[in-house]
């Protein structure tokens, strides 16, 4: 079995987050539409949480902003749609 060492988030009324990975949480809005990724970004000042989305054109994740909580990287997801 494998177990990943991320803590839970609190997760806001409007979203349900699952854990994806070691300090990613996957965001999905309440109809299940994913909307994007939390990244927990370790920095010398302490963590930092990264608001990410994917871009299908490149294959990639995009970085909308870096935050110093939760919080905060949740909501940014919530009003960047």
């Amino acid at each position: 079995m494998i177990t990943i060492d991320t803590p839970e988030l609190p997760a806001p009324a409007w979203a349900r987050l699952r854990v994806v990975g070691r300090g990613r949480w996957r965001v999905a809005d309440r109809s299940g539409r994913v909307i994007g990724h939390v990244h927990r970004v370790a920095t010398d000042h302490g963590w930092r949480y990264a608001a990410e989305r994917f871009h299908a054109p490149s294959r990639s994740f995009r970085r909308l902003g870096e935050f110093w909580t939760s919080d905060e990287a949740l909501e940014c997801l919530k009003y960047q749609r």
